[in-house]
């Protein structure tokens, strides 16, 4: 059988107290890495949800752009048919010359 050898209760309990100040510090540690980590997370997060919505705005203004674009091509074209309309109607209504 294994003696241990006696230690005194007040070593003992400067030696826990030691144990437990450095379980202490390594939690501190970790817990401050685990906040630094999930605010530089956040951050990045941040960060390309910000580009990622410049771009989506960007490539919605050129698509209404284009929209815009085509509209007036289509008011033009239909300004053409409505003029050729007219004339058709004064050629027959009128005295067909």
């Amino acid at each position: 059988m294994l003696k241990t050898p006696r230690v005194h209760p007040t070593e003992f309990l400067v030696s826990w107290l030691e144990q437990v100040e450095k379980m202490a510090s390594t939690v501190q540690s970790s817990i401050i890495s685990t906040v630094v980590g999930t605010v530089a997370g956040a951050l990045v997060w941040l960060i390309r949800r910000v580009m990622t919505n410049q771009r989506q705005i960007a490539l919605l203004e050129r698509e209404i752009k284009h929209r815009d674009d085509l509209r007036q091509i289509d008011r033009d074209a239909l300004k053409e048919v409505r003029d050729d309309v007219k004339d058709i109607r004064k050629f027959i209504m009128g005295d067909g010359r």
